[in-house]
């Protein structure tokens, strides 16, 4: 979908009839995972994946006339010797990797909270977001509230965030389920709304991953076109710690990034080129 056409989604979006964008309270946003943490989602589903093959290992010792018994009280006919290993492997293929917005990714948010919570399932801050004068210090010494937004409950989120010691650098930490749980283009823009009835607004975005920072620019266009702004109201950093921007598919993106802005800017007249609203940098330092 092209950039016009999300925009033109998110603009059917209601916004807050009394949006004050100039008296609101000023925020950086930054991303959790990849920008603040390393993400511990992908270790957490080792784990889950383990705990998984651990409780269908009880199937491999069935003996192989029940399980075949069982499937076809379900309609289903199996034939074979060693049906207990063939099944329990099966099963667990299939759902090993929960898909969000399921009960089994519920079930797998509870299980890494509780890792979180006996240090089962750590939580590793890159060392430059604790570093004296870095990114985060120049925010707060500029006034900005320093939040976080990050896909999983807002309980989790929480106890991710007191057990990484961020507790200290980030004050508060928001869900993305309210807005559909992934970080869309949607998703932002209903933040950044809500954001506005809590008489905040964000002036810097902070993220790592090329397609949240499509839905990043998308909602920061559509904000500015909604409350017929003189300019996109924040700044975007790609904090690209894996040097992706010049490569490959970062380059194609960030190429395509800077033509839907400049698109959006001829259109609506804003004064600030890409390059004041929208940079790259390889670290918080």
């Amino acid at each position: 979908m092209s950039f016009e056409k999300i925009i033109e989604g998110l603009l059917k979006i209601p916004a807050p009839e009394k949006a004050d964008f100039t008296g609101a309270k000023k925020v950086a946003l930054y991303d959790f995972n990849g920008t603040l943490a390393s993400d511990i989602r992908g270790a957490g589903m080792e784990k889950y994946g383990s705990a998984l093959k651990n409780q269908l290992s009880v199937i491999e010792k069935i003996d192989g006339d029940k399980i075949s018994g069982a499937f076809a009280r379900h309609g289903i006919k199996l034939q074979g010797s060693i049906l207990g290993k063939a099944v329990a492997r099966a099963v667990w293929d299939l759902a090993r990797e929960p898909p969000r917005g399921t009960k089994a990714r519920e079930a797998y948010y509870d299980l890494l909270e509780l890792w979180v919570r006996r240090g089962e399932a750590g939580v590793s801050v890159f060392p430059d977001v604790l570093k004296k004068g870095n990114a985060i210090d120049r925010d707060k010494k500029e006034g900005l509230e320093v939040i976080s937004l990050s896909r999983g409950p807002q309980g989790m989120l929480e106890v991710i965030l007191k057990v990484s010691g961020l507790d200290s650098v980030v004050s508060r930490i928001y869900s993305t389920i309210p807005y559909g749980g992934e970080k869309s283009a949607e998703c932002y823009y209903r933040f950044m709304l809500d954001l506005l009835k809590e008489g905040k607004t964000v002036a810097k975005a902070y993220e790592d991953e090329t397609g949240n920072l499509e839905g990043l620019l998308a909602a920061d266009i559509a904000l500015a076109e909604k409350m017929a702004l003189a300019e996109v109201p924040y700044e975007i950093i790609w904090v690209d710690r894996k040097g992706e921007c010049g490569e490959g598919e970062g380059r194609r993106a960030m190429a395509e990034f800077e033509e839907a802005y400049e698109r959006s800017r001829k259109k609506a007249g804003w004064g600030k080129g890409f390059k004041q609203v929208f940079r790259v940098t390889d670290s918080l330092e």
